[in-house]
């Protein structure tokens, strides 16, 4: 991964933490500090999830093979988290669910 991609991811994760802290701070019940605590946990999980999708998608033939599971695996894991009142487990579970959809695919098309 070059390195314009990871100050990018970085940069962008920062941002993502410092908004999710600025728009709950007046809404939330939670303390000031719970409140920084789930911020740096958004920050760090975005973070995470920037790096593996760029890694994996960083070839063509993957692209075709990961992008569209990990879109609808997307789409339909926020609907669920919705649906379920927790749309941040919902997009976790989307996203784990179109990698593994995806690592199936590559090993299908591998043989």
């Amino acid at each position: 991964m070059d390195r314009t991609r990871i100050v990018r991811g970085v940069l962008i994760s920062i941002i993502l933490g410092l908004l999710f802290f600025f728009l709950n701070q007046t809404q939330s019940t939670y303390t000031t500090t719970e409140l920084l605590l789930r911020s740096i946990l958004v920050a760090i999980v975005f973070a995470i999830l920037y790096f593996v999708v760029f890694i994996i998608l960083s070839h063509d033939t993957r692209k075709r093979i990961y992008g569209p599971p990990l879109l609808i695996g997307i789409i339909l894991g926020i609907l669920v988290g919705q649906w379920l009142a927790h749309a941040l487990v919902g997009l976790a579970i989307g996203v784990a669910v179109g990698l593994i959809i995806g690592a199936i695919r590559q090993r299908f098309f591998k043989e």
